[in-house]
């Protein structure tokens, strides 16, 4: 599957306050191999960024297996750190 499929494929878009438009997308998977494609993923998350006029993509990778989510930001990254502590 191309990077552009894997970070649209399950895209939603918000409207914030301000009028700023984010997208975020998830994929489950098994294992960390996904993450190995990390800069692939993100210049496709780049691309959508830049042609819809969002103010961020964001993706969240989740192994079903361990549990937990890797979260890859294209866009306003300093906002998402504050937002997560």
């Amino acid at each position: 599957m191309s990077a552009q499929e894997i970070v649209t494929r399950d895209a939603k878009r918000y409207e914030l306050s301000g009028g700023q438009t984010i997208c975020i997308a998830q994929v489950e998977v098994v294992g960390k191999g996904l993450l190995e494609r990390k800069e692939e993923l993100l210049k496709a998350m780049r691309s959508e960024r830049e042609n819809k006029a969002l103010a961020l993509y964001a993706l969240m990778v989740t192994d079903v297996l361990e549990k937990g989510t890797d979260l890859l930001i294209a866009g306003e990254e300093a906002a998402v750190a504050r937002a997560f502590g």
